[in-house]
């Protein structure tokens, strides 16, 4: 193989490892063990791999699209923007580009943007949920394509956080500080992420054998708008878990209002471990995904279908850990 032709993909390749790893190892960056970090080294001196800006000045700029919802940009859906600005860096790492455009999901008859129907990028990930006819759209231009924290397409890679085991070790969670009267807070119909959540609690509350009472089973929106009003039930359970801090964010508030205490009158924890688990008092016991993980799978299955001009389907799943907090009381 010849110098110009190595890239970090090839080495990745060599060593079995993420393209990520292999470009923090050559750029001196953390989160890459000493003897990792050698043995990377080595090999892509073996194989004739030249320094990063020796190699750029060469390579080809690679572009790839980014499309989001609008109604995800707006700061109510922050982590959304967060997760682009994760995707975008993880980019940068593989001195590619991207091209960003809202989609404007109520139209009747959806069109592509010009930068993808006019073959300006390489590739396309879609973050957040999307019309199904949209992606259907997405799927006949035969671009690689990436999904991640979305309703996932057997047609596509997707990329999500492990929603089910996350609300169902989040359910368990509450179990052992004594909670037998646990709600749930998510509308189940919006979207698959909303009912992983709510199986993963079903799951941990029959296995605990706890009967489900469907009056403490509570939507967390209406359409693509949260709730601000929730109407709560007669008799309250002792706490709630909740599909996403957002949610959580706006129940707390909510709860706060009609008088009740958290976390003395009812516990309450969220889901992704962003902002708004911070933004209400007390901060929310949460469980947290890690958006640079997620965004590094994302990118690797992106540029690995880019370079190597091949398609892949499947699911990559992020895991998490609960980030204990203020909202829960041991009763």
């Amino acid at each position: 193989m010849s110098k110009n032709a190595v890239r970090m993909s090839d080495i990745a390749k060599e060593l079995g490892i993420s393209v990520v790893t292999v470009s923090k190892a050559l750029s001196s960056k953390d989160g890459v063990s000493e003897s990792l970090r050698q043995k990377i080294e080595q090999t892509a001196a073996q194989m004739g791999y030249r320094p990063k800006n020796m190699e750029r000045a060469n390579e080809k700029l690679r572009t790839v699209g980014i499309l989001i919802a609008h109604y995800l940009i707006k700061p109510e859906h922050s982590f959304y923007w967060a997760l682009y600005l994760s995707v975008v860096e993880c980019l940068k790492e593989h001195n590619y580009n991207c091209m960003f455009e809202p989609v404007a999901t109520e139209e009747q008859k959806p069109t592509l943007p010009a930068f993808v129907s006019n073959g300006t990028v390489e590739g396309v990930f879609v973050l957040g949920n999307m019309p199904r006819d949209y992606l259907q759209l997405l799927e006949q231009t035969a671009l690689p394509l990436v999904q991640v924290d979305t309703n996932c397409d057997a047609k596509a890679v997707c990329v999500i956080p492990n929603s089910y085991w996350g609300i169902s070790e989040m359910t368990e969670y509450l179990i052992g500080k004594g909670h037998r009267k646990i709600g749930f807070v998510g509308s189940v119909d919006a979207n698959t992420h909303i009912q992983d959540c709510y199986y993963g609690y079903l799951k941990a509350l029959a296995f605990n054998k706890i009967e489900v009472n469907r009056e403490w089973i509570l939507p967390d929106r209406n359409g693509v708008e949260f709730k601000r009003n929730f109407d709560l039930p007669a008799v309250m359970p002792t706490a709630f878990v909740c599909c996403s801090d957002q949610a959580a964010y706006h129940f707390v508030r909510d709860l706060q209002q009609k008088g009740y205490r958290i976390p003395t009158d009812i516990s309450v924890t969220g889901f992704y471990g962003y902002i708004f688990s911070t933004l209400v008092s007390p901060p929310l016991t949460t469980y947290g995904i890690d958006l640079k993980n997620m965004a590094e799978k994302a990118v690797d299955a992106q540029t690995s279908m880019i370079e190597n001009r091949s398609q892949k389907h499947g699911m990559y799943v992020v895991c998490g850990e609960i980030v204990e907090r203020g909202s829960v009381v041991e009763i």
